[in-house]
């Protein structure tokens, strides 16, 4: 359930993926170009306009390219935004697009109708509609919890007892009851709650809330371990500055924007505790296989050889899943691992949650660094499916963190 635009044209020439990744980033101007990214596949171009919102889609399909796209995550001025880069580099490029076309079961329109009536306040309306509808679809589930709107693909989730998130704020139950109950008219409040560009101009509360919108979704509170990692902290940085720059007395959260300098410039920061960035916390992460696992937002994560690994400066945790074909029990087949282990003082763990699973601890030294640590190895079993994990800690003293992140492991 979204707005966006899914439109199509049947070229009357060729056209390059090169030329419109051309057009575009010679359209985009300003902090724009530094939220632009491009990949594309042989059939396909994918451009990232602005980082809190899905890629705009230009799909080759024999001589017809279509165009799709979800605009609502960041809202009406984005979608104003996207109808005129996209009108504008189908006149540059001789692509004839057909913005009201009905084609079997296919219907390829401006969602919002804005492309036909240019009227932004009516485009607005549309938005708040949708999230109208949005909410008395969700409160008429009153078990409802966790709701993940308008969230990246795959994203964590964020523990605790709450109703919803999005990339600007945690919800409570109320408040989409609120927006339920309420007349269309009245619901610029929520609007300027939920949506990151409400207003057609990229004003100020549009780069404060994209730097909010990163700060809670996108930042991993630690220094920056890669070109993504350290773009992310400078599109914070710069979309702080240049809500500053627009509107010098704006509300702006000052102990976050001060972390964000000193992690992109490497150098030690407290981590602020305050009501902005969700990987401050303790996040659920799928793992393949469809398992899952309890672990500090601001872990690093890597992929090692198909084994998922997450770690910070002390401790890391290495998982692999695997399938299994035999007629053991669960309980039977975690049995059988770690039996014949010889190190000395090894201590062996049993799941202690409804999955069945077994581990051992053990004192290790690396031959190479002579680094001292601990170890936990454990196994955890759901039918024909098994997870292996390695958890690597300094001391004793997260000993107990260690055995809780492995019984957090489940499907």
């Amino acid at each position: 359930m979204g707005l966006g635009i899914y439109i199509k044209s049947e070229l009357n020439t060729p056209v390059q993926f090169s030329a419109i990744q051309d057009y575009i980033t010679e359209y985009t101007i300003g902090l724009f170009k530094d939220f632009l990214s491009f990949s594309n596949d042989e059939t396909s171009l994918y451009a990232t306009l602005h980082p809190c919102e899905e890629p705009v889609v230009f799909e080759l399909k024999h001589n017809n390219l279509i165009c799709s796209a979800k605009t609502n995550s960041v809202g009406p001025g984005y979608h104003a935004y996207l109808v005129e880069l996209i009108e504008k580099l189908g006149a540059a490029l001789d692509i004839p697009w057909n913005w009201n076309q009905e084609e079997g079961e296919e219907y390829y329109s401006d969602e919002t109708d804005y492309y036909n009536h240019r009227d932004f306040k009516q485009l607005q309306s549309e938005m708040l509609k949708w999230l109208h509808a949005l909410s008395k679809m969700f409160i008429e589930e009153r078990d409802a919890e966790q709701l993940m709107l308008t969230m990246p693909l795959g994203y964590p989730r964020l523990q605790g007892k709450y109703f919803a998130i999005s990339p600007m704020r945690i919800w409570t139950r109320e408040l989409f009851e609120q927006i339920a109950k309420s007349k269309i008219e009245d619901l610029e409040w929520a609007a300027h709650e939920f949506f990151i560009w409400w207003n057609k101009k990229d004003d100020a509360y549009f780069y404060k809330n994209t730097a909010i919108a990163l700060l809670n979704t996108e930042c991993g509170w630690h220094y920056p371990a890669d070109d993504k990692e350290e773009r992310v902290l400078s599109n914070i940085d710069k979309c702080f500055e240049r809500a500053r720059q627009l509107h010098p007395q704006m509300d702006l959260p000052l102990e976050d924007w001060a972390a964000i300098k000193n992690l992109l410039n490497e150098e030690e920061t407290d981590i602020p505790d305050t009501e902005f960035g969700y990987k401050k916390y303790v996040m659920t992460f799928d793992l393949a296989g469809k398992w899952m696992i309890d672990l500090p937002g601001n872990f690093y994560y890597t992929i090692d050889d198909n084994t998922e690994v997450y770690y910070d400066d002390e401790r890391n945790i290495r998982n692999a899943s695997y399938e299994r074909n035999d007629d053991q029990s669960d309980e039977e087949f975690a049995d059988t691992f770690f039996n014949n282990n010889d190190n000395e003082g090894t201590e062996f763990l049993t799941s202690e949650t409804a999955i069945a699973g077994k581990a051992i601890i053990y004192y290790n030294i690396d031959k190479e660094t002579e680094e001292e640590y601990w170890v936990l190895q454990g196994v955890k079993v759901k039918a024909n499916q098994f997870v292996l994990s390695t958890i690597c800690y300094p001391g004793e003293g997260d000993k107990q963190w260690a055995i809780e992140t492995w019984n957090s492991i489940r499907r």
